[in-house]
């Protein structure tokens, strides 16, 4: 697992998290920069969870392999910012997968013997490697 879904992972499951589905009333006991870390991760607009600039823009491919090395990632996928079909940028290292036609394609990740593989699944079952 890549740094980002063990960082997603750990947030998750602090008490705060478990209170708070337990309980809409749970208040918060985080200092101001636990606080600051959480909001910025899951929220901010320049976070990994939330930035739009890679499918909008081809010109960000240094900034994008500085978040793949920071998160020890291969791929970015990205699934809210609508495109007209799946395919990959930035050499495969961004998969934007929010089609305009949702529904009609699916994206398939596969690592297997050491290589990672993307496919395209259509709405009639048919696969493409991508």
């Amino acid at each position: 697992m890549g740094k980002l879904n063990d960082a997603a992972y750990d947030y998750l499951h602090e008490p705060i998290f478990r209170d708070l589905l337990a309980d809409s009333a749970t208040v918060a006991h985080l200092d101001q920069e636990q606080y600051r870390q959480r909001l910025a991760f899951f929220f901010h607009p320049e976070s990994p969870l939330w930035f739009r600039g890679y499918v909008q823009s081809d010109t960000l491919a240094p900034q994008l392999d500085s978040v793949l090395r920071r998160y020890d990632a291969a791929v970015h996928v990205v699934g809210h910012t609508p495109v007209r079909a799946i395919a990959p940028r930035y050499g495969g290292k961004l998969i934007p997968v929010n089609v305009v036609d949702f529904g009609t394609e699916l994206l398939l990740l596969t690592y297997w013997g050491g290589r990672r593989r993307a496919f395209r699944v259509n709405s009639d079952g048919r696969i493409s490697e991508l």
